[in-house]
């Protein structure tokens, strides 16, 4: 141990230890070096179908990210796509009903300005 508290020894094994890793490395041929954490390259898809399942992918990637999706347990979204399709259920039914609802309000407001039936 030197005056600054550090053990000398350990300080030379590691350098001794990093010097062994260089000598093996040296030891391994250029092609070998090459090859080692190289992912090799993914093959195209043959499916002609293979553009499209992208896109769906995408857009079930955005729409999970915009909904919440991403961040539930599976039961969880199963009771966030009950609650949402009921929302949406619902408010088309309004609109499917609205003009009709629009049509009653209007006789019934003529009715009563003006007293007279329809």
């Amino acid at each position: 141990m030197d005056a600054s508290g550090v053990d000398v020894g350990a300080a030379q094994a590691g350098l001794r230890h990093r010097g062994a890793q260089a000598a093996h490395t040296a030891r391994i041929s250029t092609n070998e070096k090459d090859k080692r954490g190289l992912v090799p390259p993914t093959k195209p898809s043959l499916s002609p179908w293979a553009p499209l399942l992208d896109g769906v992918w995408h857009v079930q990637t955005y729409l999970s990210a915009l909904f919440g999706f991403v961040l539930v347990e599976p039961p969880e979204g199963v009771a966030m796509l009950m609650t949402y399709g009921l929302l949406i259920y619902g408010v088309l039914l309004a609109f499917y009903h609205f003009p009709n609802y629009t049509v009653l309000a209007v006789h019934r407001m003529h009715y009563y300005l003006t007293g007279e039936h329809y």
